[in-house]
């Protein structure tokens, strides 16, 4: 008995070793674990990590937040194979992603008017097996001051509501608009659904035909361009 509890010993962490490498094996990240993106102030931009499947079963994967260290008013917002956040949740489940398919873990990439470094860390594993898992890193560099696009003047020219919106927004504008402004509206994977050139400070667009989840409201006036999230919520 006391041989058989010896051989148990020893041999069982490597049959838990051999059960990680394979389910780590059913998946892979591309380009790498670790997404690294450099942009100007004020600016936003979004990329991702794909996750194929090169099992034979449906993967299922779920996420935990480890960290999220932010400066300067940078900010993230998470994305998981097209359901998207405003901010990160501290936990959640990627769609299913079947033999031969890929799913993605991507960011909306916002940075603030500091020159700094933000991160972001997820936990990535198989449903029901929190205990082996990737750390996917997010790591953001503001490094210029040189961006058109500016989310925090936004605040100052844009007004949505209600937020969330359910069948139309009202898009107040703050300044008194030309007949070049145009307002656009772009989805969470930064494919464009609306645009129309508007004379009015006050504009209402019908949401009916969308979706629910994270848009972006674009407002172009000459050379300056802002940009505000949109939440569609029924």
């Amino acid at each position: 008995m006391k041989k058989t509890y010896l051989l148990l010993r020893f041999l069982l962490p490597a049959f838990i070793l051999l059960l990680a490498m394979q389910s780590r094996a059913q998946y892979v990240f591309t380009p790498s674990r670790t997404l690294i993106n450099y942009q100007n102030y004020n600016s936003l931009t979004y990329d991702s990590i794909h996750i194929a499947n090169n099992g034979t079963d449906t993967l299922k994967l779920k996420w935990a937040l480890l960290s999220l260290d932010t400066t300067g008013g940078t900010y993230f917002d998470f994305c998981s194979s097209g359901n998207c956040w405003l901010g990160v949740p501290a936990a959640g489940s990627f769609p299913p992603i079947v033999p031969g398919g890929w799913g993605y873990a991507g960011m909306h990439l916002w940075t603030g008017n500091t020159l700094a470094m933000s991160i972001a860390r997820i936990w990535v594993y198989r449903e029901g097996n929190y205990a082996v898992g990737d750390t996917l890193s997010f790591i953001l560099f503001a490094e210029h001051q040189t961006a058109v696009k500016n989310n925090t003047a936004a605040n100052d020219i844009i007004t949505l509501y209600p937020m969330p919106a359910s069948d139309k927004v009202i898009i107040s504008i703050a300044f008194a608009t030309a007949a070049d402004s145009k307002i656009s509206i772009y989805n969470s994977l930064g494919g464009l659904v609306f645009s129309k050139t508007y004379p009015e400070k006050t504009i209402e667009i019908p949401l009916a035909q969308y979706k629910e989840g994270l848009y972006f409201v674009s407002l172009e006036s000459g050379k300056q361009q802002y940009i505000k999230k949109l939440l569609i919520a029924r």
